[in-house]
Order: C-alpha cells, then sequence, then structure tokens
C-alpha cells in the first residue's frame, strides 16, 4: 500500500463516524443545507495528520481530498453492513451520509490548492452517489438533494462573489461534459426499458430531465432540440395491448387503427415530406384524415349532448328544489357541506379509506403497471373501446391535438421562408442519402397543402369547439399561439435569453416623503389677482400659544368648583364653548358626549346636569312620538269601523236574500193550491181571473227579483212590503 492509500484509508476512517453522526443528528439535511460551522475548522482546512505527515505536493492535494470524500461514499453505500429496521431508515442513513460529504466539499472549496476546480470535484463525487445508489428507490430517496442544492450546481466553478444566479455550465465542457453524456445514457436507458418500468421508473427519468434543464441556460443548445428532429415514437408498443392478428382489415376497430396508424405515419410524424412531397401522397393521407376526424368528432357530438342534457336535468332539479330562487348552480363553487366537515365519524372514516388507498399506492409503485392515458395502437380492438367509448373523451382529445398541432406546424412551415429555409437545412443534414429536393416543389402544391391544413385545424377542430367546448378551444388557441412563439424563439437560437441577467445590487425600495407640500395655486384669471396666494396670511407672527388640552381641562374643573359666575351673552357664551371644545378633541374626545346645548362644559364635571338634560330630551321625545302615533291611531280606528260597517252590511244583505227566496216558494205554493181550488169548485171566469192574477203577481216578483240586488236599502223595505201585498191578495183569491 502506497503512502497516500495509507493516507487517504487513514483519513476516511476518522471522518466517517463524524459525518455519520453529523447526518443522525440533523433530521432536515436531505432538505436543507448545512451551515459552515456545522462543520470542524480543522477538517475544512484539512488539517489532517496524515496528510501533513506524507507531505503530499500541491498538485495531488486535491485529488488526494476527492479520493477521501469518494472512499466515505463507498465504504457506507457499498460496502456498509445495514443497521436500520427497515429499508426506509437504511435510505435515510445512506442519503445523510452522503449529503453530508457533499456539503463538507462546498463549504472547503476556499481551502483547495486549486479553488477553481471544486465545482469538477463536485459534480464527480454526485455522479459517483447517483452510480451507486440503487435504482430507482435509492435514488429518489436522495434526488430532494439536488433539488434543494441546485445554486450549488449551477454556481461550478465560478466564486460565490462573481453568482448571478444564471447558470455557466456549457454542456461540452467540463465539468458537465462526462456527466452529460452518462446521464443521457441513463435516460435512455429508461426509454429502452419502458415496457417494465414501474412508476418510480418514470419519476426518476421526469427528475432527471428536469435536473439537466435546470443545470443549463436557456439559450443553451443541448437544452432544446436544435436539430428539430421530430420524435417518431408515437406508438407506445405496451406490452399490454398485444395484436391478436396480422390479416387485412375488415372490422370497424380494425379500420380505424389502420386509418389512425397511417395517419401516424405519413402525417404525424413526418410533417416535412408530407409537406414537399407529391400531391397524390397529400390526397391520400387526406382521403384518410377525413373519416378519421369525422369519426371521432361524431363521438365528440354525443359526449356533449349526454354532457348537456345531464346539465339540463340538474338545472331543472335545482330549480325544482330551489323555487323562486335564482342562482347558476352549474359555476357555483361547491363546497363541502359543514355536517361533513365537523363530523368526527365522516373525517376518521376518509383518513383511513385515503390512508389504505395511498398505502397500496406506495407497496406497489415498484410494482410495472400499464400507462391508461397510452393510446393502445398494438390492439385495434382496444383502440376503438377507447375512441368510442362516450363518457371518456380523453384519448379523442389526444390523438385531435396530434393532428391540430401538425397541421399548424405545416402551416407556418409553408407560409414562413424562415422556418422553412431552418428546417430545410436540419432535414438535409439528417438525411442526406434520401434528401428531398426542395427546389424542384410546385407552389400550387404548397397552396393545396396550405389550404387543406388550415381545413383541418381551424374548419373542421377549432369551429368544433368553439361552439360546444369554448374552455377547451382556448387552451388550443394558447397551445398553437405557444409552439409558435418557441419554434420562434429556437429558429433564433435562444439568443433573447442569452442576455438575461439578474440585478447584482439590491433593488432599494425609495423612501416616500410624508411631509406636507403646497398644492400650488389656482389661476384666477390673470396675474394680480394670482399674486393674492403669495401674499403671507401672517399667521406666523402670532405669538400666543397653542392651549394645552389638559391644562384646559383642569382650568374649566376649577371654574365649575368655584361657581365663578359668567358675564357673556348668549352668543359669547356659545362662540367660547366652540373654540374650547377645538381646544380638548385631541385628548378629550370620548367627554364629548356629556356636552349638549343645555349643560355646555359644564356638563364635563357635573353628572347631574347631564342625567337632567338627558331625561328632559327623552321625555320630549316620547311626547313627539306619542303626537305623531295618535294621528296613526286615529286612522286605525277609522280603518277597522269601515270593515266592521261593510261586514255588518254584507251580512244584513245575504239574510234579505234569504227571506226573499222564502217568499218565492210560499206564492208558488199559493199558486197552485189556489188554481186546483178555483177549477175544483167551479167558474172557468173565476179560475182564469186568479191565474191572471197569480201570472201578474209570479212576473211581478220576478221581474222584481232581477234588480232586488241593485237597489238602496229604502228601495229593498218598499219592494218587500208591495210582495207581501201581493201574497195576500193571492190568498183571498
Amino acid at each position: 500500500m502506497s503512502r497516500i492509500e495509507a493516507a487517504v484509508l487513514e483519513v476516511s476512517q476518522q471522518l466517517l463516524p463524524k459525518f455519520t453522526q453529523l447526518g443522525n443528528r440533523v433530521q432536515s439535511l436531505i432538505n436543507v443545507p448545512l451551515e459552515k460551522d456545522t462543520f470542524d475548522e480543522k477538517d475544512l482546512t484539512f488539517q489532517w495528520t496524515s496528510l501533513i505527515d506524507n507531505d503530499i505536493s500541491s498538485e495531488n492535494f486535491d485529488s488526494t481530498v476527492d479520493l477521501i470524500c469518494k472512499k466515505i461514499i463507498q465504504d457506507s453505500l457499498v460496502f456498509s453492513f445495514d443497521e436500520a429496521s427497515n429499508e426506509s431508515e437504511s435510505y435515510r442513513i445512506k442519503t445523510n451520509l452522503c449529503a453530508v460529504v457533499l456539503d463538507f466539499i462546498f463549504h472547503s472549496r476556499a481551502n483547495r490548492k486549486n479553488q477553481s476546480n471544486w465545482g469538477t470535484s463536485f459534480f464527480d463525487i454526485f455522479a459517483t452517489v447517483i452510480e451507486l445508489l440503487s435504482l430507482p428507490q435509492g435514488i429518489l430517496a436522495f434526488w430532494p438533494y439536488a433539488e434543494s442544492r441546485i445554486n450549488w450546481f449551477k454556481m461550478s466553478n465560478t466564486d460565490e462573489s462573481t453568482y448571478s444566479g444564471i447558470s455557466t455550465l456549457v454542456s461540452y465542457k467540463n465539468p458537465l461534459s462526462e456527466k452529460l453524456r452518462h446521464w443521457n445514457s441513463v435516460l435512455e436507458i429508461l426509454e429502452n426499458n419502458s415496457k417494465i418500468n414501474s412508476p418510480e421508473h418514470f419519476e426518476v427519468k421526469y427528475k432527471l430531465q428536469k435536473f439537466l434543464s435546470d443545470l443549463l441556460p436557456l439559450h443553451e443548445e443541448s437544452n432544446f432540440n436544435r436539430s428539430s428532429s421530430i420524435s417518431r415514437k408515437q406508438l407506445p408498443d405496451s406490452p399490454w395491448n398485444k395484436a391478436r392478428s396480422n390479416t387485412r382489415p375488415t372490422s370497424n376497430h380494425e379500420i380505424f387503427t389502420d386509418d389512425y396508424l397511417y395517419a401516424i405515419e405519413k402525417f404525424i410524424t413526418d410533417p416535412i415530406e408530407f409537406s414537399f412531397r407529391s400531391f397524390t401522397t397529400i390526397r391520400n393521407v387526406n382521403e384518410t384524415l377525413n373519416p378519421l376526424i369525422d369519426a371521432i368528432l361524431e363521438h365528440e357530438e354525443d359526449f356533449y349532448k349526454i354532457g348537456k342534457h345531464n346539465t339540463k336535468t340538474v338545472a331543472n332539479l335545482n330549480s325544482k328544489l330551489n323555487d323562486n330562487y335564482e342562482a347558476d348552480f352549474q359555476v357555483a363553487n361547491v363546497s363541502e357541506p359543514s355536517y361533513m366537515s365537523q363530523s368526527r365519524v365522516i373525517q376518521e372514516k376518509k383518513k383511513e379509506v385515503w390512508g389504505e388507498i395511498t398505502a397500496f399506492f406506495q407497496q406497489k409503485r415498484s410494482i410495472p403497471r400499464p400507462t391508461i392515458i397510452d393510446l393502445a395502437v398494438g390492439n385495434a380492438e382496444s383502440l376503438y373501446k377507447q375512441i368510442v367509448h362516450t363518457e371518456n373523451d380523453i384519448y379523442r382529445k389526444e390523438i385531435i391535438l396530434q393532428i391540430c398541432f401538425v397541421a399548424a406546424f405545416i402551416e407556418k412551415l409553408i407560409n414562413s421562408e424562415e422556418i422553412e429555409n431552418f428546417f430545410k437545412t436540419c432535414y438535409q443534414k439528417d438525411n442526406n442519402k434520401n434528401s428531398l429536393r426542395f427546389d424542384e416543389i410546385d407552389e400550387t402544391n404548397k397552396t393545396k397543402i396550405l389550404s387543406t391544413c388550415k381545413h383541418l385545424c381551424e374548419n373542421r377542430i377549432l369551429n368544433f369547439y368553439a361552439t360546444r367546448d369554448p374552455t377547451f378551444h382556448s387552451i388550443i388557441k394558447k397551445l398553437l399561439e405557444s409552439d409558435d412563439r418557441f419554434l420562434l424563439a429556437k429558429i433564433d437560437g435562444f439568443k433573447s435569453f442569452a442576455a438575461f441577467k439578474f440585478a447584482e445590487e439590491d433593488h432599494n425600495v425609495p423612501e416616500i416623503d410624508k411631509s406636507f407640500k403646497k398644492f400650488g395655486f389656482i389661476k384666477l384669471g390673470n396675474k394680480q389677482i394670482n399674486n393674492v396666494w403669495k401674499i403671507n396670511s401672517g399667521l406666523e407672527t402670532i405669538s400666543e400659544p397653542s392651549t394645552n388640552p389638559g391644562a384646559l381641562y383642569e382650568r374649566l374643573r376649577s371654574n365649575w368648583e368655584m361657581k365663578e359666575p359668567t358675564s357673556e351673552e348668549e352668543k359669547d357664551r356659545i362662540v367660547r364653548e366652540w373654540q374650547t371644545l377645538r381646544s380638548l378633541r385631541s385628548q378629550f374626545l370620548f367627554e364629548f358626549k356629556k356636552f349638549n346645548e343645555v349643560t355646555g362644559t359644564k356638563g364635563f364635571f357635573d353628572d347631574s346636569a347631564t342625567e337632567t338634560s338627558m331625561a328632559e330630551k327623552e321625555k320630549t321625545r316620547k311626547l313627539l312620538h306619542a303626537m305623531l302615533h295618535e294621528e296613526h291611531e286615529a286612522n286605525l280606528r277609522k280603518a277597522r269601523e269601515y270593515i266592521k260597517e261593510r261586514e255588518q252590511n254584507k251580512k244584513r244583505r245575504n239574510e234579505e236574500m234569504e227571506n226573499s227566496n222564502d217568499i218565492q216558494e210560499a206564492v208558488g205554493a199559493k199558486k197552485m193550491k189556489s188554481e186546483k181550488d178555483l177549477a175544483f169548485e167551479g167558474g172557468q171566469e173565476s179560475a182564469i181571473s186568479g191565474e191572471e192574477i197569480a201570472e201578474s203577481g209570479v212576473l211581478e216578483v220576478s221581474s222584481t227579483e232581477q234588480t232586488f240586488d241593485d237597489m238602496t236599502e229604502d228601495k229593498q223595505q218598499e219592494e218587500l212590503s208591495s210582495r207581501e201585498g201581493s201574497v195576500a191578495q193571492s190568498e183571498q183569491l
């Protein structure tokens, strides 16, 4: 073993227990950086006996320190035996130790022999940690460290005093170049193993991609698709949806899948060749796309009809349940009822259910599962079911967005000469053998392609959703605008972000001058009148000091106690008391409730006078209220008497009507009896005459009855008397 190896081993064995103890003591270490004074000063300055005794040269000193840090990490991650009770505790101990080592490298950077290469060591040891940790559980447990120290990575080898907050890393230079290649290979492995990836693998992939994107500046070429290569990975080839046969499509689901795959191959994944091919190819794609869009929009129409029907049904129910209460129930904020939020039983049950669901998914995060949002293009039947399922529109909208984005891109490609030249250059670099002949393209074909894409995007898709789903329509518009801005920025190389810098000095908020300032003067017509505002008022010459409110109050009290008489007139007394109130207002405002026009300033000290005055006011107030209420009571009595009299008249008329009906019945009975008696006893003449008299009486009664209700009371009495006379006459006959 060489001298350097022995020194590295000895120092690592000394630091390992220190760093382990520090990692166990600080619980939030993985999320919050350690302070510099947390470490021993001798360790930060590398005052280790083994290094000093071996007299390591300055050229090898920094690399020796890096070897010591790597040795500590390897001993903890590779050769250590887990003493933790469970897997999560084991990951916590290991990741905390790695975090302590990396924080030590950052805080000791000023004591290195070559301070400009600390960033290289920091990246190197961080990459070592990522490589030694297990994928994906270990990396996910450690990843909060990278997110919380992202500015340390961006700082790289620059001094902290000159760091402006913007990353200075370059993809093809150290310290990032070698690590970037390695991490890209890790991402490629995760992409190729998508069939067996678990949710944790996808999470690692996302976090690593975001980390690399944050490391590089926006204008760095590796941070965006500078080559403008269009992804052809539209087919997920998921093992959960396997094709059953390779025969010629005959059923609906096979025809739909065949059309969609053709659209992917010729249109979605190859828009540049589609734009510059012969019109025959364009026509074939158009003949495939139109039926495909028709089928999708037909099911979308059914989806919105169901939604509209359900909305109308709910609105009708709300109208029935909330009669005479106008409200827009569809846009109202729905909140949890109070009986649910305050019920302990419901809250405990909800917590238990969600706890079981969370625990289940946490346990199954390492198990591969199907990606439910992917289109099942590997299985025609599954894909067709995804599209025709009326209640679920996510898959239909996924295809619609693909077609809409590609159509809008082709439209910009043909309209803009700058965009066309940019993609021509990129295409010819990647496709030298089968390069398109851009110069031989017919302008007529361009016009036809432009009209086709515009028809697909605007007339077919945007116009359809404009009336049926304005929210989704606005989302598509904003996404298209965002793509347009991103495309223009990519062609320009994101130069607008290259000159972006954070302010090096703090932005101080200006102090507000709260002193009173004149507002000038009002122009009154001419200079002579305007100059009146410039004449001094003379108030500054007044020598009398302002009155002390406390002293004035005590003087008023003493005058009241001594009961000194005043010889002031009434008007002078009012003015003097008003001036007194103005002087006392700053300190004795709440005492003003004892002051009124009767008590004056004496009310401040004489409570009995104040109470007497208030009692007199209350008495006057009650008297005024009684006077106003008396007229109201008189009107109320008149109204009640009128209603009572009307009810009595109505009752009397009803009784008279009943009596008149009884009289009619009696007259009819007497008439029938008289006719029979006269016919039997003889005298056709007397019978006829009696009959005429009876008829005349009946007619008279009948005619009288028709106008009885319209007569006055006196007339009604006369009518009753005449009817009684007629009845008596008929009885005599």
